[in-house]
C-alpha cells in the first residue's frame, strides 16, 4: 500500500468513526497539530525552501464533564523541501509523511494539583497526556538495490549526487507526550515538551541494510525533551497573535535551538539552529550542521 492510500484509508476512518459516534461527544473540524511553517534553510551540503504542513481532525471530546477533557483525533504531518536554488525539475521534494491516531487525556487544574504538591512547586501545571500510534516514512519509492544504483548512474547529475533522498524508508511507533509549563507570571512562563517513541517494528530500509551509518532512525525517535521560555503573552493573547519564545530540543543523538519573534508587531519569523535534521526521516544517515530562518504559520 503506497504512502498516499495510505494516509486516505486513515482519513476516510476518522471521518467515518466521527460519523457514527456523535453521542460520545462533541466533533470539530480541521486544527493545526504541530506549528505549521515554511523557511530557508542552510545546511552543509545546499540551501533550500522547506516547508511543514500539520493537521489534526476530528478531534472527538468525551461526554462526561467537560467535554475538553477527553479527545480522540487523527493527525498528519507533511515535511517537504523545495530545492528552489539546484532543481530546474521537480524540485519539491518528500522529506517526512507522518500519519497517527491519538488518544489525549487534557488535566482540568483539580486534576493537577497533586504535581505541584509532590514537587512543591506552586505554578507548575501539567497540561496533558498524549497517546499515539504513528506511521512515518518520507513518501519516496526506491525499495530495491537495482532502483537505487539506476540513479546513481542517472544522467541528471543532481539525482546522482542526491540519489539517496529517493530510498524509501518507514516505520511505526507508538508514543507518549506530555507538557508541563511553569507559570512565572502574567508575561511570561517556562515549559518543557517529553516525548518517548519507542519503534514497533523494524525501519524499512533495505537498500541501506549492507551500508553502515553514523546515525539510525531510533536514536532520533525515540526520544525528545524540549524546554523553553515564552514571554510576552498578555499582550500576544490581547491581540490575537502568535507567541514569541525561544527553546531547545534535545535528542539522543542531536539538539536545536530555536527562538521565534515578531516584525511588524504581527509577523512572526524564527531562526533555528541544530546538528542532523531528526525530524527528517530520508536523511537521519547523515551527520550535518544546519541554520534555517522562516516564518511561523498557525
Amino acid at each position: 500500500m503506497n504512502n498516499h492510500l495510505k494516509f486516505q484509508v486513515t482519513f476516510a476512518a476518522l471521518h467515518v468513526l466521527s460519523a457514527v459516534c456523535p453521542l460520545w461527544g462533541q466533533i470539530s473540524y480541521f486544527d493545526s497539530y504541530r506549528p505549521n511553517y515554511f523557511c530557508v534553510s542552510m545546511e552543509e551540503e545546499e540551501p533550500h525552501v522547506e516547508f511543514l504542513l500539520s493537521l489534526r481532525y476530528p478531534r472527538i471530546r468525551g461526554p462526561h464533564g467537560d467535554r475538553r477533557t477527553h479527545e480522540m483525533y487523527g493527525s498528519y504531518s507533511g515535511l517537504y523541501d523545495f530545492d528552489v536554488f539546484t532543481r530546474t525539475s521537480s524540485p519539491v521534494v518528500s522529506r517526512m509523511q507522518n500519519v497517527g491516531v491519538h488518544y489525549r487525556w487534557n488535566l482540568k487544574p483539580s486534576k493537577i494539583g497533586w504535581c505541584r504538591d509532590f514537587l512543591g512547586v506552586k505554578n507548575l501545571v501539567l497540561r496533558y497526556f498524549d497517546i499515539q500510534l504513528t506511521h512515518e516514512s518520507n513518501g519516496q519509492s526506491v525499495e530495491t538495490t537495482e532502483q537505487y544504483l539506476a540513479l546513481l548512474n542517472s544522467e541528471d547529475r543532481y539525482i546522482r549526487d542526491n540519489a539517496d533522498d529517493y530510498v524509501s524508508m518507514s516505520t511505526h511507533y507508538l508514543g507518549i507526550e506530555t507538557h508541563l509549563r511553569y507559570d512565572f507570571s502574567d508575561n511570561h512562563n517556562f515549559y518543557a515538551f517529553i516525548e518517548c517513541r519507542p519503534l514497533m517494528m523494524t525501519p524499512e530500509d533495505s537498500v541501506f541494510s549492507q551500508r553502515e551509518y553514523k546515525g539510525h532512525i531510533n536514536r532520533y525517535k525515540l526520544f525528545r525533551i524540549t524546554i523553553g521560555h515564552e514571554y510576552g503573552i498578555a499582550a500576544s493573547e490581547a491581540k490575537q497573535t502568535p507567541r514569541k519564545y525561544w527553546d531547545i530540543t534535545f535528542y539522543l543523538h542531536a539538539v536545536e535551538a530555536k527562538w521565534q519573534f515578531m516584525i511588524l508587531r504581527h509577523v512572526p519569523l524564527f531562526i533555528a539552529l541544530g546538528t542532523d535534521k531528526p525530524d527528517e526521516i530520508s536523511t537521519y544517515h547523515r551527520q550535518d550542521w544546519y541554520v534555517s530562518m522562516g516564518m511561523a504559520l498557525r
